[in-house]
């Protein structure tokens, strides 16, 4: 995601530090003020060294500090030179105060962002936490709710093979003639019809099936336990396996943001490095200006007064 911040404010800069002027017209009107005293000055390029702004005949010798007293004194008594002596330390004083705000405005506007974007991060993993928790609450109660159902079908099962049971011992244990039933026709009498059937006869196929039917019944307990034990392994494994995608989607989330986070430092050091270089060249560009304004403005004096004076010392950004 490319920088949404503006390291460098120029239109700020000429506003707070120019006075609301920008560097090329400073730059062409001192420039025209050389061209009136006779003096050609090249500024060349002035966001690079000073060696680019060349001055010509007969300015140039006056490049080298004088050392004489007398020229020394004329510059300090100047009004003129110091009054552009004044201009520019003022000038050097708003930049100083335009610099340290822009840094500290740049580094306020990104710490904002880093803070904003860590807590959108941390607001979106526990957002994913908290989503993970409620489907996790889900398949648990789907998981409960299916124990619950296998275990109704089985007690289902195992009431049908009870009943299955009770039936075949009443079946097993009847007698296969019914003796007042052979009474009665005997002597005459009226039986009812369930007492009317054909007797039974209850036949060894007949107890080996009620003694398969004991042995189900006995077995059923530890069957039925064993599934719902198959069940809950199947359930751990399904919860076990999602917990892990899910943790995974969640790694796979924290790692994309980190990303985010270090491509966020690496723009921010990018606009600072930006924010330094643009400093830089202004500082330049000023300090050059200064340096050739005091030079035109030595060589009116001297036009005016036919005195030698003394070059100014440069004035530098930098205060040790």
């Amino acid at each position: 995601m490319a920088s949404s911040l503006i390291p460098f404010d120029d239109v700020a800069y000429c506003r707070d530090v120019l006075n609301g002027e920008c560097d090329e017209d400073l730059d062409a009107r001192l420039a025209q003020e050389a061209s009136e005293l006779g003096i050609d000055i090249d500024f060349g390029d002035l966001t690079s060294s000073m060696s680019s702004t060349t001055i010509s005949e007969p300015l140039a010798p006056r490049l080298s500090h004088s050392t004489d007293r007398d020229a020394i004194r004329r510059t300090r008594d100047c009004i003129e030179l110091q009054t552009l002596l004044k201009r520019q330390l003022d000038e050097r004083n708003r930049f100083l105060d335009f610099q340290h705000q822009t840094r500290k405005r740049l580094l306020s506007q990104q710490f904002a962002a880093r803070d904003s974007s860590q807590e959108e991060h941390a607001e979106q993993i526990q957002k994913m936490h908290n989503h993970n928790e409620v489907l996790t609450d889900e398949l648990e109660q789907r998981q409960l709710q299916a124990e619950i159902d296998l275990r109704a079908e089985l007690d289902g099962r195992k009431q049908a093979m009870l009943i299955r049971l009770r039936h075949m011992e009443a079946y097993c244990r009847s007698p296969s003639i019914s003796p007042s039933s052979s009474e009665a026709r005997n002597s005459g009498t009226s039986v009812s019809s369930f007492e009317e059937h054909e007797p039974r006869h209850v036949t060894d196929k007949d107890y080996r099936t009620l003694a398969a039917t004991y042995r189900e019944r006995d077995a059923m307990d530890g069957l039925h336990q064993s599934k719902i034990e198959v069940l809950r392994g199947k359930q751990e494994r399904q919860l076990r396996d999602f917990a892990a995608r899910k943790e995974r989607e969640v790694d796979q989330i924290i790692k994309a943001n980190d990303g985010a986070e270090a491509h966020m430092e690496n723009e921010s050091r990018k606009d600072l490095d930006s924010l330094q270089q643009a400093l830089d060249e202004k500082k330049s560009r000023l300090e050059r200006r200064w340096k050739i304004a005091s030079t035109v403005e030595v060589a009116k004096m001297e036009a005016n007064t036919g005195k030698v004076f003394a070059l100014p010392d440069d004035l530098n950004i930098d205060i040790s």
